[in-house]
């Protein structure tokens, strides 16, 4: 197994008022951000995700100028607060905010904060929402991030993001194991899409109404907050790996009669491929593939194609 635990936590944003400095509205903002993530902390957490511009206060709360203000201002109190929690309770948070990168451009970013308090990389939006870059100045990224961290490797995408799978193909073949999606918006169905075309799991921090939620490969809701909880913590095994039917029932049915319940089986229904997990601490994805010679669902897809090329070229 590879449990790792992830808590999505979201908040309605802060409600400001213009005649406030930006030191109030910041303290205002970690006051009401600590009410959230101190519920989920003794649940000792991985990785904790966060909305998108999650220090942002409520935008029609404040005026267009204000919100410039504050974007401008360079504050780091909210920063500051999340490294402590990072370093005291040893877990990685996904800090959502503007940033100025290092040419002095404007970004809708998501940084990593490591276990000790560091930030240690930053995936900025692809695609914005056009009015972020005419009206606020923030700039288009082409960038991908990709990060291999204690517990496993991880995808970013940020709200309109979900839209766009010219970005969901450049994450293909990645090896991302969690994709972590920061969000004034659900997605929907999108989140199942990108879930199950990236065979990961898909943890998502969305601004309320609309739920946070983690999404299986399979591309199944495993968990998803409520009108009552705006937040979600769940452990999920990355000790898995995807097939199609096709080529692998017989292996399956040897892998059961070996293993047992040191390895179960997910079948979603109609999409003709299962989710095989490895339950057991003495026993990786990697040795059961050798050992029954599973054929992996993107390697079925390309021999596939292949076939087809081949076929037609005769």
């Amino acid at each position: 197994m590879r449990k790792v635990t992830i808590s999505c936590v979201s908040d309605h944003a802060y409600v400001a008022e213009n005649s406030q400095s930006i030191d109030e509205i910041m303290s205002g903002t970690i006051r009401q951000w600590k009410l959230q993530i101190n519920k989920v902390l003794p649940d000792k957490p991985d990785l904790l995700v966060l909305p998108e511009l999650c220090d942002r206060p409520k935008v029609n709360s404040i005026s267009k100028e204000k919100q410039i203000e504050l974007i401008q201002s360079g504050n780091t109190e909210f920063l500051k607060y999340l490294q402590d929690v990072a370093k005291t309770n040893k877990i990685y948070i996904a800090y959502p905010s503007f940033r100025t990168d290092a040419d002095g451009n404007l970004r809708n970013s998501n940084s990593i904060i490591d276990r000790n308090g560091q930030v240690i990389a930053s995936y900025d939006k692809n695609h914005l929402v056009m009015a972020e870059n005419t009206e606020l100045g923030a700039h288009y990224s082409e960038d991908l991030l990709v990060l291999d961290l204690d517990f496993g490797r991880v995808g970013f995408a940020i709200c309109f993001d979900l839209n766009f799978t010219e970005l969901l193909d450049k994450y293909r073949h990645k090896g991302v194991e969690i994709l972590i999606f920061s969000s004034e918006y659900h997605g929907g169905l999108m989140q199942n899409y990108w879930a199950y075309q990236l065979r990961a799991f898909f943890a998502g921090a969305i601004r309320p109404p609309a739920p946070c939620s983690i999404v299986s490969p399979l591309g199944e809701l495993v968990a998803k907050s409520t009108n009552y909880h705006s937040y979600i913590t769940e452990s999920i095994n990355l000790n898995y790996f995807i097939v199609h039917l096709d080529e692998n029932w017989d292996k399956i049915t040897l892998m059961k009669q070996k293993y047992g319940k040191n390895v179960s089986v997910v079948d979603p229904g109609q999409l003709g491929v299962v989710m095989i997990s490895i339950e057991s601490a003495g026993l990786t994805k990697e040795a059961v593939i050798a050992e029954f010679g599973f054929l992996l669902i993107d390697d079925y897809l390309e021999l596939s194609r292949n076939h087809r090329i081949n076929s037609l070229e005769i």
